[in-house]
């Protein structure tokens, strides 16, 4: 799916915003929309790809005028991409090298949100050019920016939704391993 079929990088009325917070959400049983919070959703971004999670992650809070959105479900920052792996590789990228570095083998191993699936795969924060959005490319680090428009299947873009639990949610009482053939049940007190 393009990021907003517009051509513009504005999440506020992206298409694919309209999208996820429409028929995706509407969708869902109830159980799964009474655990879903209400979250703002930060839309500041710098656009570069050279710089570290933590960089990101004031940009996306602080840059562009304090931006943010209201809605249900989002897509992940690239904050937490780069917050999403360990070790040695979360340390540098803390301090000193960027998002771009994440294509080395020890960040990638390392990151529970690299899927390696071969494909593109978009993130909710604008590119600093109208009508771009930054994406995590298949090699496993940022990209700054494609044409938020682009959807064809050459560069396919994947679309992880992004949700922020309400307080109340808790790990169900058979409460799985986190498998991907036993996760985690979740319930609502």
């Amino acid at each position: 799916m393009a990021w907003d079929t517009n051509n513009k990088n504005d999440w506020s009325n992206a298409s694919l915003q309209k999208y996820l917070n429409g028929e995706y959400y509407n969708n869902l049983n109830d159980s799964a929309k009474n655990m879903i919070g209400n979250t703002k959703w930060y839309l500041g971004a710098k656009g570069s790809f050279e710089r570290t999670a933590a960089t990101h992650y004031y940009d996306e809070r602080m840059n562009a005028g304090y931006r943010s959105y209201v809605s249900n479900i989002g897509l992940m920052y690239p904050s937490d991409y780069g917050f999403a792996t360990s070790g040695d590789c979360l340390n540098l990228y803390l301090s000193e090298n960027s998002l771009n570095d994440y294509s080395q083998d020890k960040c990638k191993s390392n990151n529970w949100l690299y899927l390696n699936l071969n494909i593109y795969e978009w993130t909710i924060s604008p590119y600093r050019d109208a009508g771009y959005a930054n994406n995590i490319k298949p090699e496993g680090n940022l990209n700054a920016g494609h044409k938020s428009s682009m959807a064809e299947v050459k560069e396919s873009k994947a679309i992880r939704s992004s949700v922020y639990l309400k307080s109340g949610v808790t790990l169900a009482n058979d409460i799985g391993t986190g498998t991907k053939d036993n996760p985690y049940m979740l319930s609502l007190q």
